[in-house]
């Protein structure tokens, strides 16, 4: 990287950060990871998406609302529905 090279003519890590606009800090944090894992630490990783665990799955939210709106409208409760769908008291 750049930085280190710099740093390496400059004799000093803070000359060369303040010279390229970068934190000292952030610049101690990439020379750790580079020692820890290679030049390809410093690469931005791929994310996955995270998974909520408390996350109802799609197909049982419509499986749901399938039976919901069967057994309603079979009931004849379905007239007792505002267009919003919450009860209104009877």
């Amino acid at each position: 990287m750049r930085v280190f090279a710099l740093a390496e003519e400059m004799g000093s890590i803070r000359a060369a950060c303040r010279a390229m606009g970068i934190h000292p800090a952030t610049s101690y944090r990439w020379r750790k990871l580079v020692r820890r894992g290679g030049l390809e630490m410093l690469r931005p990783r791929e994310r996955r998406i995270p998974q909520m665990p408390n996350h109802t799955p799609m197909f049982v939210e419509e499986r749901v609302l399938a039976y919901a709106l069967t057994r309603c409208s079979s009931s004849g409760e379905a007239g007792k529905h505002d267009s919003y769908g919450s009860v209104l008291a009877a």
